[in-house]
């Protein structure tokens, strides 16, 4: 017999009750149910069938069970003669973490808030004294913090964590994590940003008449197609914005595709796909169309009309209209965006489908229900008018196993009055096999017998929609037009299938192939959620039912879903055959998530004047405690806060469902295990065991399980059909991706008006006539929590901030039975109808002469217009230059009036001042500031690095880091001293960040994959592969390995830029080789061997006769050869590179071994031993080489590698280094093969010398300069650290001149964070003592301003200017650099250089400018900083003259008396070539032409594609091509 059908959980927390479903219980005689220790007869828990259905057996595990691998028994038959095991992992109780944070972005100087809430998943009840660990890493990756907490009786932790005053700016990473005692752990992370801005007063809204625009056809691209809208600005509190309007039609220049290149091929995850990077800032770029600019705003609000030219119109590239609004009374700028799609003609309707089960199979006799969502682009439900406008229909293609048979199409109509808000349910047919020629249970041998019985068995089914004939394709990210269904595996040849409930009603709909009266009584239901069966019960089959008109027999039945379940649940339906076969269907349904009990929080009063008194007023129907925050409604503007709320709850659940596998389940590679039951296999997913006969899982599968014909599979299991999908869902393999609308409204939050500083001082303090002077500005007012009873509720007394604005109120209450969250409906408006602001940058320079903006606003009714007197308090710090302290300014009712005055920092530091407004009828307002003044000049960093090694004994090192004692700018020097336990600590926590440089070419890309790879190995060989690092590092190496997949060529060699390359490249090729090697023997992800086999036998097939190694193909960036590149005899160096691949490949993965590659090696040995290179790098590459092919004359090689190297400093704390000629960067991949070979021969002493040398010249983001000297210097680090490893247990003490004096612990727990304390005398020494045991890395860190860089320059570097006449806020700038003949020779047909530009105080870079001269070829990329902008050049730098870019600024608010900005030029790959300039700011004035006739138009058109001009020009070619009036142009 074939017993019960039991499904029991893979994993079973302990101290919780777990369910087994058991189908068929009481008709397979089920004696018991049990759950004992693997290896023994001790039973841990005896299992009871629930009350509520006999097919449910629950048993409880103690909280003090032990974990551990256990065995579930089911005992059945006569006297329990048979029985059914699986393994399961015990495991403790896990947590459900969620994390939220106070805001999304941050200043310099403030503190970060977070509340982590810990739930137990299944019944989303708090999680009490669950210890949470919370980490916080900075944008290039290095752990800032790392702290625990235990969350209290609510389930909360609450953390901190304060901010440097200068800290990397960026987007920065919180982590928390429940660790439990197995190293699971449950991990929440968010994203946060930490940038010097201001805070934007009001926000721009468009709002588009159309909701696409059409493509037009080939022949009908003359003329424009005309755009309207609405723009509105309205204050963050409430009052409408005036001020001019410019709108903007920006169309994407190259849009972002998916590809799904690895699936095709087998060599990774299909799921591991990657996004096109344009090489423009964000990876998404636009290019100016069209423009409106004589626009006005009235009472916030102004209509627009855009000629838009139809020669930009391509379907599927979206367009972005950009509103940016200049305020009349402050002179802020602030920027709105609204996406535009752009379709074919006739595709004004866009296709989205599903199965109704969320699977990608069909079976064949049963209907497939697909769920069909018409919308129009953009997202707006689909109108009946349009859904009537034509035939709609569901084109449906049967594709056969034999190709010779045609493949079967037919339409399926969708009337309009079918959708319901767009949307329909659509059951398509899927026709029985014909008997005559498909067989599916037939054995067969051979492929020939696999076509003739099986030859017009349906293989797949396509579907997608169309219209009036005309498929529509889908133009919108996340939508599929089409759909590819696989053919469901089957050993009976018969199929069931379900759909599934909804939230309108809780019964689901079960259809089978075969008659109800030919299978056993009663078929069994259960629900999967969270990892664990949930609920079950019968499903009595009619069997006196007649066959539906589709062929096949349907019953409905009521489904039984616990309360607590929500978000994605499945629903499984097991039934058994007369003769015992099981069949099985499944579906996925979401639940929506339901509050256990009701909260709500709101303000007492809707609006009050700054510094009153209100409540917030808290209320549920439990007795619970709420924690609440309240955010500034222009810190939301910045980016919406991680919050706990119902969404945040439903991604976590979802995070731990199980979807539907996204191609067919592998059913039959079971089938000598599970046998008759096999078809439940595929129904499940890896969070549940199917239980087999006892001693069927020690059975193998026989050989080519997956083959569609050989030998039987076993009894009842017929081997597969092939032919389906290569993966499920949508067909198309290319699909258009989320676009990141940033464009420069959110960059231009940065220069809003706003103080530089918050003030956490409460409000008050008299000031004139006693008027409370407003100072207490918060981004985040309220974050505290209360307890709130039942019975009423409570009402905390608080006091209203002083920022006139809005305040949002958000909650989240815990109670023992669940959560809840809440949003206050109303806001709170802070406001008064008289009121000053005063609009100033984050920041100004010392000596600057900065123009602050005053404007007072009147909103008092029946004031009429206001005389406001003003009175300015400005302390000694800051000079008055030009206005007055008093003056008075005349304000209209319900508008605002404009004051400027310049002051003069004089002195560094936060100053604060007071500005007073006061007029007839008792209107008086007083406003303090604060203002940061920084240092002016050119900053400099120097660091030292020190290795404490310590074993046993105490340590002590006194040193200084070297600052200059002259030339540094007053005031401007400041410093830091940090520890960190692992040696590798930087390079680990900025794996993603190691370089920042493009990852745009086969070369470059490697930094993606290489240094995952040595950390890993280095991790698991020292036992601290975390979980989270073994993903994170896991996920960075399938990224990069796919992505270098995609520059192989068809012979298996790689170049830079794949098979548009004439051919590939011997050096990428073995650096490929090597690494995917590295790879393969790292266990995270498996390499396909025949792409390692391919590109060695291309490596061979390059070898010559005397066993040397032929270079073919162009390295874009030369220093991927390292030292190599300036040779003029590369041979002998070329052949070692290579030699060491192929020795490191073979030893990594012995597969690769053959008998033509042992010949290769040993010819390539022959001809490095004959060889005697002249140059320091190739007889260190020539002895690394022969050393790594042969390790066992390790001694010789390494004696002959220290005689090439030189030391510097004293007795133990010497310094080794191999040096080149040519660059630093050289430099540091040399001492890398030097430490790699030392390491790996046993001479670690010296190693250590030579890593030393290595952490000294290691950059802030644990890189160094270049891709391959970052990528040797890591593995040698690694290598390093891996042979000395060991536990560290130290104390640190640092003493420094000033008074410091702090000690840090070291240990296992914080290896990894960064400690680190300033130093109040930078440039005195500093005293290290430690004791204890392990290796301490100390970093001291002095940062100063000088007048000038002192270094001796290799280019000279101009930067010029200029404004137009007729509009001072905008024009273009030049930067231009010029070889000096003193700068070395850039190794030849290569190379790589980096021009930044300063950009001065008020100035902004124009995005769309920097993209026009992106595409016309004149850089390769580009990326805006903080206050510069970046500039990638892969043509020789001023080799023949001057080499320039060119881009466009538009000025944010006024500054005179500018500083000098500098600006700097370096070659990338040896970045010690460099030159640097300071400029003054002194504009040229230049006056655009007004734009001529068409004819006019026409010839400068043409005068603009044949001649190639600089950026002035290009700009006048735009304005007479296109008659484009654009300001910032």
């Amino acid at each position: 017999a074939a017993g019960p059908i039991v499904v029991c959980p893979q994993r079973a927390a302990v101290g919780r009750t777990h369910s087994c479903f058991v189908s068929g219980a009481v008709a397979a005689g089920v004696v018991s149910v049990d759950l004992r220790r693997t290896g023994s007869t001790q039973v841990l828990s005896v299992a009871q069938p629930a009350a509520s259905s006999p097919d449910l057996y629950s048993f409880a595990l103690a909280p003090d069970t032990a974990i551990g691998e256990c065995t579930v028994v089911v005992k059945y038959g006569s006297g329990g003669a048979e029985s059914k095991t699986a393994s399961i992992q015990l495991v403790p109780e896990a947590a459900m973490v969620l994390l939220e944070m106070d805001k999304a972005l941050y200043k310099p100087g403030q503190t970060a808030l977070f509340r982590a809430l810990a739930l137990r998943p299944s019944t989303l009840a708090p999680y009490a004294g669950r210890a949470i660990e919370l980490t916080v890493q900075s944008p290039d990756g290095f752990t800032l913090l790392k702290t625990a907490n235990t969350t209290d009786s609510h389930g909360v932790a609450a953390f901190e964590f304060p901010i440097a005053a200068e800290p990397l700016l960026g987007e920065h990473t919180a982590r928390a994590s429940a660790v439990s005692a197995s190293g699971d752990a449950a991990v929440r992370s968010v994203s946060f940003g930490v940038e010097v801005y201001v805070l934007p007063r009001y926000e721009v809204n468009v709002s588009l008449d159309q909701a696409h625009l059409v493509a037009p056809s080939m022949d009908n691209r003359e003329g424009t197609v005309d755009l309207t809208g609405q723009i509105s600005a309205a204050y963050t509190f409430g009052e409408a914005v005036n001020g001019g309007v410019l709108v903007t039609v920006l169309q994407s220049s190259a849009a972002p595709v998916r590809r799904i290149g690895m699936a095709a091929v087998g060599f990774a995850p299909a799921d591991a796909v990657t996004s096109a990077d344009t090489g423009g800032a964000g990876g998404r770029s636009f290019l100016t169309i069209a423009t409106a600019s004589d626009l006005r705003l009235a009472a916030g609000a102004a209509q627009f009309r855009i000629a838009v030219p139809k020669a930009k119109l391509s379907a599927g590239a979206e367009l972005l209209v950009e509103a940016s609004v200049i305020d009349s009374a402050t002179g802020e700028r602030q920027n709105g965006t609204a996406p535009l799609p752009v379709v074919y003609a006739g595709s004004g309707l866009v296709a989205d489908l599903a199965t109704a089960d969320g699977g990608a199979e069909f079976r064949p006799g049963l209907p497939t229900t697909v769920r069909v969502r018409m919308f129009q682009p953009g997202g707006a439900p689909a109108p009946e008018e349009a859904l009537s406008s034509g035939a709609l229909v569901l084109r449906v293609t049967q594709n056969f196993v034999d190709y010779n048979v045609l493949a079967v199409s037919r339409d399926v109509s969708m009337p309009a009055s079918g959708f319901v808000a767009g949307v329909a349910t659509v059951d398509l047919p899927m026709p029985q096999d014909d008997s005559a020629c498909c067989d599916p249970l037939a054995v067969v041998a051979t492929e020939t017998e696999y076509v003739k019985a099986m030859g017009c068995c349906t293989s797949r089914v396509e579907v997608f929609v169309a219209l009036n004939g005309d498929r529509l394709w889908a133009t919108e990210a996340g939508s599929a037009s089409s759909l590819c269904l696989s053919r469901a595996y089957s050993p009976t040849g018969h199929y069931i299938a379900v759909d599934p409930p909804t939230d309108s009603r809780l019964s689901a709909v079960v259809r089978s192939t075969a008659d109800f009266a030919t299978l056993q009584t009663e078929a069994t239901y259960f629900v999967v959620y969270g990892g664990s069966v949930t609920s079950g019960s019968s499903v009595n089959l009619p069997t006196g039912a007649a066959r539906s008109v589709g062929g096949y027999w349907e019953a409905s039945f009521s489904v039984s879903v616990p309360p607590q379940a929500a978000g994605k649940c499945r629903l499984v339906v097991v039934a058994r055959t007369a003769d015992g076969a099981a069949l099985s269907g499944s579906a996925v349904f979401s639940r929506k998530l339901t509050w256990p009990f009701s909260l709500s929080a709101s303000f007492s009063r809707s609006e009050v004047r700054p510094g009153e008194q209100l409540e917030v007023e808290l209320a549920a129907n439990a007795s619970a405690h709420v924690f609440f925050a309240s955010l500034d409604r222009s810190a939301e503007l910045l980016g919406p806060r991680p919050a706990i709320s119902s969404s945040a709850v439903l991604e976590a659940l979802d995070r731990g469902a199980v979807d539907a596998p996204a191609v067919a389940p592998r059913a039959w590679q079971s089938c000598h295990i599970h046998g008759p039951d096999v078809a439940v296999v595929a129904e499940l997913g890896p969070e549940l065991a199917l239980l087999a006969k006892a001693g069927a899982s020690s059975q193998t599968a026989p050989e080519d399980v997956d083959s569609s014909w050989g030998p039987s599979l076993g009894k009842g299991c017929p081997r597969p059909i092939h032919g389906g999908c290569s993966r499920g869902g949508d067909m198309e393999l290319m699909e258009m991706m989320p676009v990141a609308l940033s464009a420069e409204g959110a960059a231009r939050a940065g220069v809003a008006a706003d103080g530089a500083m918050d003030d956490s001082e409460a409000s008050g303090g008299a000031a004139g006539r006693g008027v409370a002077v407003r100072k207490f500005f918060p981004e985040t007012w309220l974050w505290t929590e209360a307890a709130v009873s039942a019975a009423g509720g409570v009402s905390l007394g608080v006091q209203a901030p002083d920022t006139i604005t809005t305040w949002s109120l958000e909650a989240f209450a815990t109670t023992p039975q669940g959560i809840a969250a809440a949003r206050a409906e109303a806001p709170l408006r802070v406001f008064k109808p008289f009121f000053v602001e005063l609009r100033l940058p984050y920041s100004a320079i010392r000596g600057e002469l900065l123009e602050v903006t005053l404007a007072v606003f009147n909103y008092a009714t029946g004031s009429g217009s206001l005389n406001a007197s003003l009175s300015i308090a400005l302390p000694a710090e800051l000079e008055l230059v030009e206005g007055q302290l008093a003056s008075t300014l005349a304000v209209s009712e319900g508008s605002a009036s404009m004051a400027k005055f310049s002051v003069k920092p004089v002195s560094l530091g936060t100053h604060r001042f007071q500005v007073s407004a006061s007029a007839a009828g008792g209107h008086t307002d007083i406003m303090e500031r604060t203002l940061l003044v920084q240092a002016e000049g050119v900053e400099i960093r120097e660091t030292k690095n020190l290795i404490v090694e310590l074993s046993g004994s105490e340590f002590e090192k006194a040193f200084q880091v070297p600052v200059p004692s002259a030339d540094i700018i007053n005031g401007s020097l400041r410093g830091s001293v940090s520890i960190v336990g692992d040696l590798l600590g930087p390079s680990i926590s900025g794996l993603e960040h190691l370089l920042q440089i493009p990852t745009g070419c086969g070369e470059q890309n490697m930094i993606t994959l290489a240094p995952n790879v040595y950390v890993a190995k280095y991790l698991a060989a020292v036992g601290r592969l975390r979980p989270d690092l073994r993903r994170r590092i896991t996920s960075n190496m399938i990224v990069g390995y796919g992505r270098e997949l995609t520059y192989r060529h068809k012979d298996g060699s790689f170049s830079a830029f794949g098979q548009t390359d004439p051919s590939g490249s011997t050096w990428l090729t073995a650096f490929v080789v090597k690494t995917f090697a590295e790879v393969q023997a790292t266990g995270l992800v498996s390499v396909d061997s025949s792409v390692l086999q391919a590109a060695i036998s291309w490596l061979i097939a390059q070898q010559a006769a005397d066993g040397s190694f032929t270079a073919r193909g162009k390295v874009i960036h030369k220093e991927m050869m390292g030292g190599m590149g300036g040779s003029s005899v590369a041979e002998s160096a070329l052949t070692s590179y290579v030699l060491a691949a192929l020795a490191k490949a073979t030893s990594e993965v012995p597969a690769l071994q053959s008998a033509g590659l042992s010949i290769a090696m040993s010819r390539a040995t022959s001809f490095l031993q004959a060889s005697a290179p002249s140059r320091v790098y190739g007889k260190l590459l020539r002895i690394f080489a022969l050393f790594i092919a042969d390790p066992a004359t390790g001694a010789g090689f390494a004696d002959e590698a220290l005689a090439m190297s030189t030391t510097t400093g004293g007795s133990g704390v010497a310094l080794r280094s191999w040096a080149a000629a040519d660059s630093a960067a050289q430099d540091v991949e040399l001492t890398g093969y030097g430490v790699l070979l030392l390491s790996l021969a046993g001479r670690v002493g010296e190693a250590f010398e030579g890593a030393r040398w290595l952490l000294d010249k290691r950059g802030a983001s644990g890189g160094f300069s270049s891709t391959q000297d970052t990528v040797v210097a890591l593995s040698a680090l690694a290598t390093y650290a891996t042979v000395v490893s060991g536990t560290v247990n130290a104390e640190v003490t640092v003493l420094a001149a000033g008074g410091l004096t702090t000690t840090w612990s070291v240990d296992e727990s914080n290896l990894e964070v960064l400690q680190t304390a300033a130093l109040p005398q930078p440039a005195g020494p500093v005293t290290i003592r430690a004791s204890g045991s392990g290796n301490v890395l100390v970093v001291a860190e002095a940062v100063y301003n000088v007048a000038a860089q002192p270094a001796r320059p290799c280019f000279e570097v101009d930067v010029k200017w200029m404004i137009a006449a007729s509009d001072a806020r905008s024009g273009p700038v030049r930067g231009c650099a010029t070889r000096l003949p003193n700068c070395p020779e850039t190794i030849a047909d290569g190379g790589m250089w980096i021009m930044s530009v300063g950009l001065f105080t008020g100035f902004g870079a124009v995005r769309s400018s920097l993209e026009q001269r992106r595409l016309a070829g004149d850089f390769r990329r580009y990326e805006l900083a903080d206050g510069r902008v970046d500039f990638y050049l892969d043509t020789e730098l001023g080799a023949t003259g001057a080499t320039c870019v060119e881009f466009n600024v538009t000025r944010d608010y006024v500054v005179t008396g500018l500083q000098a900005r500098s600006s700097k030029v370096f070659e990338y790959y040896a970045p010690d070539r460099a030159g640097r300039v300071l400029s003054d700011f002194k504009p040229e004035v230049y006056t655009p032409p007004a734009p001529g006739p068409e004819q006019q138009r026409t010839d400068a058109s043409r005068a603009c594609a044949i001649h190639s001009m600089w950026f002035v020009a290009s700009l006048l070619c735009a304005h007479a091509a296109g008659g484009v009036s654009h300001p910032r142009y």
